[in-house]
């Protein structure tokens, strides 16, 4: 009986350790996830400004015979441009998880990892819409010169 009540308290605390390991992991992996969120939320208002770029840009080309030709394929890439930085966004958020779903997919190493990749990536679509509409707005700027 003795031995069995030691066993069960033995297994006991390894379970409260085992608890407090996982808990811990989430809370990691939580505050890893809130920071690629954040960054997140930095750049999906972007895509509005890419938008109001693009639609001045196109009524720039509405009329090309009036502009250069020249002038009419720089305004198409910047175009473009803002269309690949747009698309780039809406991958990353069609291939994004939740976090529920890594938690039951992955271990604990495998989503810190993840996490930073697509952190890393998050980063690169907001460089990316960011240089494509300062790219349209400058190009817009010199056009009024």
């Amino acid at each position: 009986m003795y031995k069995q009540l030691i066993f069960a308290s033995f297994l006991l605390l390894l379970f409260a350790c085992v608890d407090a390991e996982s808990a811990k992991h989430h809370n990691i992996q939580d505050a890893k996830w809130t920071a690629v969120m954040a960054n997140h939320d930095v750049v999906m208002p972007m895509m509005g400004t890419t938008n109001k770029v693009r639609k001045k840009l196109k009524t720039l080309i509405a009329e090309p015979e009036n502009l250069p030709a020249e002038k009419v394929e720089k305004i198409n890439a910047l175009i473009a441009d803002l269309d690949k930085a747009d698309e780039s966004m809406m991958d990353w958020m069609n291939g994004f998880p939740q976090l529920k779903k890594l938690q039951a997919e992955k271990d604990h190493a495998e989503i810190l990892k993840f996490l930073d990749e697509q952190d890393v990536v998050i980063k690169g679509v907001g460089i990316k819409m960011t240089n494509s509409i300062k790219a349209g707005m400058d190009y817009m700027e010199k056009l009024e010169q």
